[in-house]
């Protein structure tokens, strides 16, 4: 029998994805970000297994979290994303990744330090990675993604990334 944990579970898509999965047989783990009280009724209600508390942002409880469940279902209202669980947490990372370069990249670009082409190309230089980890050091904003490891992020810049045919502009 497969195990899914379902993010956002207790209200709207999430729910009737969960609800689904139970129908069609998955052992299925309610997520909830913040309401354990919540989590467990819909487990209750729609017959899961499991009911869950995680902040999806923190990658230690993240980790955790898929010790405890099989693959993930992020329910949203643009669709649905089935995730394997040995890549639940590099997901969950370049989605945490992706949202604190946008922040930096925001800000650069508000501050004329950076083009809007060299922010979103896909490598990096060192210099933007080391002026993104004083950002996340320093910018209380930034404060939930200190725990990222960047080493693959700077290896790239370093070495360069062969598949990377980008050019900044």
């Amino acid at each position: 029998m497969k195990t899914a944990l379902v993010t956002g579970s207790t209200q709207g898509i999430g729910k009737a994805i969960a609800e689904r999965l139970v129908k069609e047989g998955y052992r299925v783990c309610v997520h909830c970000s913040r309401d354990i009280q919540k989590a467990e009724r819909v487990r209750e209600e729609i017959g899961a297994t499991q009911a869950v508390v995680c902040d999806l942002s923190d990658m230690r409880q993240v980790a955790a979290l898929k010790e405890k469940t099989g693959d993930v279902v992020f329910g949203a209202g643009g669709g649905v994303l089935f995730i394997p669980a040995h890549l639940v947490e590099e997901v969950v990372g370049g989605a945490a990744k992706t949202q604190v370069k946008d922040m930096f990249g925001f800000e650069m670009i508000s501050q004329n330090k950076f083009t809007s082409a060299q922010i979103d190309k896909n490598t990096w230089t060192k210099n933007m990675l080391d002026l993104l980890m004083d950002f996340i050091e320093k910018d209380d904003r930034a404060a939930q993604y200190r725990g990222l490891d960047w080493s693959l992020e700077y290896d790239l810049a370093i070495n360069g990334d062969p598949n990377d045919t980008q050019s900044a502009l």
